[in-house]
């Protein structure tokens, strides 16, 4: 049983490393969104098209008819939000499975090897 779960202080160092990242990105998305939304927005944009179809005309589209400038900063905020409920889900569970492993490694040996 111990070889079926020698691969985890790897998985739960990477899992660790990636929560981690994922808050420090998202803390600096959230500083730039609170610093100037529009701005940030741009960017996202600018990034993620090759085209100017995202650009849209108020008076004529019916997207940002039905949806204002406040909803898209708003839903921002909700991501924003719902990432880092997960990373620190993540980065919580990866330190209860880490204790838990330390707790099946026999006395005098220093892995699960």
């Amino acid at each position: 049983w111990v070889r079926k779960i020698a691969f985890l202080p790897a998985f739960i160092g990477i899992l660790f490393r990636g929560s981690a990242a994922t808050l420090i990105l998202v803390v600096i998305a959230a500083a730039g969104s609170l610093l100037d939304f529009e701005v940030l927005f741009l960017q996202f944009h600018f990034l993620s098209f090759s085209n100017n179809l995202w650009l849209l005309d108020p008076t004529k589209d019916y997207l940002l008819m039905m949806y204002p400038a406040g909803f898209f900063r708003d839903a921002t905020l909700a991501i924003g939000g719902l990432t880092t409920l997960v990373a620190l889900a993540l980065l919580a569970m990866s330190q209860l499975i880490e204790v838990r492993i330390a707790s099946l490694i026999p006395p005098g040996r220093t892995n699960l090897k």
